[in-house]
């Protein structure tokens, strides 16, 4: 079961790219900016972890939590790499997300998850793509 939910959610993603670009609002970000990373159990990774459920939680159609490789900060910008899991990490237990997240407004929005299949442009061309002023610092983890 479990390895059929994991196959489907790789294909959600596989299948609709473009269905996991969320409101793309222009880069304004600075292409010099150092990235930081959140220490577990602060406000900005918490906040970060959770304007990015949402969207994984209706993709997977359970509740989740992250079990967090990566998250950057620069300018305003967050790339997120987490492997989602069923609370407690009994159950299911999913491919990793990178995902790219602005913060607009003061709240963190979505606005990128990159296909993660062999047959994918790495995530950091994908993202140059559509925000070509992203920081670079951002792009290469």
């Amino acid at each position: 079961m479990r390895r059929i939910a994991v196959s489907l959610f790789t294909l959600v993603l596989a299948a609709a790219p473009s269905a996991v670009v969320f409101r793309a609002e222009p880069a304004t970000a600075q292409p010099s900016c150092r990235a930081t990373s959140p220490r577990a159990g602060t406000t900005t990774r918490r906040v970060i972890l959770n304007a990015l459920r949402p969207a994984v939680e209706q993709m997977t159609n359970e509740d989740v939590e992250f079990m967090v490789d990566s998250i950057q900060v620069a300018c305003g910008w967050a790339r997120v790499i987490v492997r989602p899991q069923t609370p407690g990490g009994r159950g299911n237990h999913y491919e990793a997300i990178d995902a790219l997240m602005q913060n607009s407004n003061g709240a963190w929005r979505l606005r990128q998850m990159a296909c993660t299949e062999e047959a994918c442009d790495p995530a950091a061309d994908q993202y140059l793509r559509l925000y070509p002023n992203l920081p670079r610092s951002l792009l290469f983890l």
